[in-house]
């Protein structure tokens, strides 16, 4: 089974979301999406990443996500942790927050672990 991930942030791609695609495809594929574009269909991702050093209202990205996509686990991506931001997406739901910088293995794993505790196969989609 191949899950589908998504990165939010205040645009539809560059070289960031070309680097977390590379490091999900043994788990999946990933899209892209702006802060403004959350809509009903982010119910089809198992994770939702969302890049806290790009949207301009954190808490409210993650909110938005969530009155969307209940089974949707939010985790929060940054490449200087600042607490502030971090409390904000947490307190409107994000379940974890991961550095861009971790190294391949380790993120992967994090990865996999958060998706082992949103529950069996939720958010899971057969590859086609």
């Amino acid at each position: 089974m191949a899950f589908r991930f998504v990165l939010v942030s205040a645009t539809h791609g560059g070289a960031w979301a070309e680097v977390l695609r590379a490091r999900l495809a043994l788990l999946g594929d990933m899209d892209c999406i702006t802060q403004d574009g959350i809509g009903p269909e982010v119910s089809q991702y198992a994770m939702a990443f969302v890049d806290s050093t790009e949207v301009t209202a954190p808490g409210t990205c993650v909110a938005r996500l969530l009155s969307g996509a209940q089974s949707t686990q939010v985790v929060v991506l940054t490449a200087s942790p600042t607490w502030r931001r971090a409390r904000e997406m947490f307190e409107a739901g994000a379940v974890d927050y991961l550095s861009k910088s971790m190294p391949q293995a380790e993120f992967l794993a994090a990865v996999e672990a958060i998706l082992r505790r949103g529950g069996e196969g939720k958010g899971d989609q057969d590859r086609q």
